[in-house]
């Protein structure tokens, strides 16, 4: 169920570090049940929300990145949800960023073991 590529990555490195799998699509809906915004995934029980930014939707100018600021501010101000982004530097890289920042959320620590794909 997830929209990209890079948002599936995201998903398996978490799950790689040990985290609970991170439920898909979350939909943020304001009092009248109309969805406002929509995570590409988070920890639900914990309001962790993680998008994957990519180039094409979220990177290529300021002003995206800017909307993409004030959008994650409005979803913690009315929700209370953290929300977590990150890229393909972080998915396709070998730091830990990601899974750290996330696990650090929810008060887990981590021993990063690599599956060998492929």
């Amino acid at each position: 169920r997830t929209e990209s590529v890079g948002e599936s990555w995201a998903r398996l490195r978490l799950v790689e570090a040990g985290s609970p799998r991170p439920e898909v699509q979350i939909s943020l809906c304001d009092e009248r049940g109309i969805e406002v915004y929509r995570l590409d995934m988070g920890m639900v029980e914990e309001k962790i929300g993680i998008e994957y930014d990519g180039v094409a939707h979220h990177l290529r100018s300021p002003e995206q990145r800017a909307h993409d600021d004030a959008r994650r501010k409005d979803i913690y101000a009315r929700w209370g949800w953290r929300t977590v982004a990150t890229t393909a530097e972080d998915v396709l890289g070998n730091r830990p960023v990601l899974e750290g920042t996330v696990m650090e959320l929810m008060g887990i620590s981590f021993e990063l073991q690599r599956c060998p794909w492929g």
